[in-house]
């Protein structure tokens, strides 16, 4: 952390001694008669361990933009909050969700922005554990938000990791260039069966883990969350590339959907066409919805999607 305290007390004083930066805990700080040939936006800390005197500064030197991400005692500065849900809130104390480094947080760039990690609960006893961290012996919580290239929190934290168990959008790239080819082969076929290690529709047709037939394999993996995560996996650009490839291969065949797969496969496929159709309005979902289904939706879905906006 000291190299990159003089990396970045370096980077401001070569600015021709015309303006330095303003005190700690300031944001968005105008910076513009600063005159060279500038970086990227970067971040001063990528890595941050525990609480300690080494903030967290994003800073945009053409733009005249600091922000203060984490400052000197830890705390997330502008903290967007967190998206609570009873399947891993039950498993932390309240104390555990302050907006504060108590563990272990890190920053990795991802294309144009940053993914912060932020760990809130360690797994367990140092001889229980994988990373020597820990006090008691409970589930690992991760929560994950974004830092644009403005240096703001895109949304809330949301869950990345309990346990090790994956929660970002990487699990459904990883799935779909691991199964996505053989689950499209038995669409096309018109049969959804195994064997894929995972059941061919939980692939090709996500749904929200509420919804029907959430027992089996893996699938509450491969589940989404929320609409907001529903949103996320149809902006990804190749996520709804995937899905629109599939739900245009319905739309095509000639089968009865009581050929294409069984009862729990066709509720699973019509609580994917109901959340997608109801969250992104592209009628092609619709479509499906009206040829298989007599244009019903599938009734939790429709009542998780109402209740959250209503």
């Amino acid at each position: 952390m000291n190299f990159l305290r003089k990396l970045f007390k370096k980077q401001v004083d070569s600015n021709s001694g015309k303006q330095n930066l303003p005190a700690s805990g300031a944001e968005d700080h105008n910076l513009s008669s600063v005159q060279q040939t500038f970086p990227k936006p970067y971040l001063t800390n990528m890595v941050t361990f525990g609480r300690r005197d080494d903030p967290v500064y994003f800073i945009d030197e053409q733009h005249g933009i600091r922000t203060v991400l984490v400052d000197s005692t830890g705390t997330i500065q502008n903290f967007p909050g967190i998206i609570k849900e009873d399947f891993w809130t039950s498993q932390v104390s309240p104390n555990a969700m302050k907006p504060e480094i108590r563990f272990r947080t890190s920053f990795e760039q991802r294309k144009d922005r940053w993914i912060m990690l932020w760990q809130i609960q360690p797994d367990g006893r140092y001889w229980a554990d994988e990373d020597g961290f820990g006090i008691e012996d409970d589930l690992e919580v991760t929560l994950y938000t974004y830092v644009d290239q403005h240096g703001q929190f895109t949304g809330p934290f949301r869950i990345f990791r309990l346990g090790n168990l994956p929660y970002t959008l990487d699990r459904f790239e990883n799935a779909l260039e691991r199964w996505y080819p053989k689950a499209l082969e038995m669409l096309k076929a018109g049969k959804l069966e195994a064997p894929v290690y995972q059941q061919p529709e939980d692939i090709l047709f996500p749904r929200l883990i509420h919804t029907p037939d959430i027992r089996f394999h893996n699938s509450d993996i491969y589940s989404l969350r929320d609409r907001q995560e529903a949103l996320d996996y149809w902006n990804h650009e190749i996520l709804s590339r995937k899905l629109l490839e599939a739900t245009e291969i319905l739309l095509k065949t000639d089968k009865p959907i009581e050929q294409i797969g069984n009862y729990g496969c066709r509720c699973k496929i019509q609580a994917s066409m109901t959340l997608f159709w109801l969250v992104t309005g592209d009628m092609r979902f619709k479509a499906v919805l009206d040829k298989f289904f007599n244009g019903a939706l599938e009734s939790t879905t429709e009542r998780i999607l109402h209740r959250v906006s209503g």
